[in-house]
């Protein structure tokens, strides 16, 4: 796959991360103002959220799946795997609320997977990023992880961590669990949160430009 069309994959799941993480922020920050009374308009958001996060959820798989050939150039393509099975996983997580009404939280996990593989992305700098995009990279990939920790936390605490065929099978809401556990896996998932969303569209832009240096070389 050319550097161009990889740099296209990188860009679009850019703009729909961030539409993904504005309906997010939105939603969570109107939540917690008591603004969104009508459930129905928190819940739209949260499914469009949904929607956009899938989406870049498989941009982000056919990035990745485009540069096994520099992988393969720097030591081998498991990164590329990782990322791409990451990528994918993440997307069918997030389709099942709407298929199976399964919890909304189990993307969660299969994201630290993304953001590991972007994590030793940045370390190998297989694609001659600069320093700006690798610091970005670290911070956005540990961020990603943290909310893959996080879900693992809240998961154990509530006692039904997959909850795939329906998410009222969970015994009380996850954030009015009264569990130390639940406590401070909410406070890993806010850490991670605020490292993992907003830095990744900054990341993959800067990314992109050695992408287009890729191309023009």
């Amino acid at each position: 796959m050319s550097a161009n069309r990889s740099r296209a994959f990188l860009l679009s799941s850019a703009v729909l991360w961030l539409l993904g993480a504005t309906f997010l922020f939105v939603a969570l920050a109107a939540r917690k103002d008591g603004l969104l009374h009508d459930k129905a308009i928190s819940t739209t958001l949260f499914r469009l959220h949904d929607i956009a996060a899938l989406l870049a959820a498989l941009a982000i798989a056919a990035v990745a799946w485009s540069l096994r050939g520099a992988a393969i150039r720097n030591g081998g393509n498991s990164v590329a795997w990782l990322g791409a099975i990451s990528g994918i996983a993440t997307a069918i997580l997030l389709g099942l609320p709407f298929l199976t009404g399964a919890s909304d939280m189990l993307y969660m996990l299969p994201q630290g997977g993304i953001g590991l593989g972007l994590i030793v992305s940045c370390a190998r700098n297989s694609c001659g990023l600069g320093t700006s995009a690798r610091v970005l990279g670290f911070i956005s990939g540990a961020g990603l992880v943290l909310i893959a920790i996080s879900f693992v936390m809240i998961a154990t605490a509530l006692g039904a961590p997959w909850a795939l065929a329906d998410a009222r099978s969970l015994p009380v809401a996850p954030a009015d669990l009264a569990s130390p556990l639940n406590h401070y896996g909410h406070r890993v998932l806010n850490a991670g949160t605020l490292l993992g969303i907003p830095t990744y569209p900054a990341w993959a832009w800067l990314a992109s430009r050695a992408f287009r240096r890729i191309a023009a070389g």
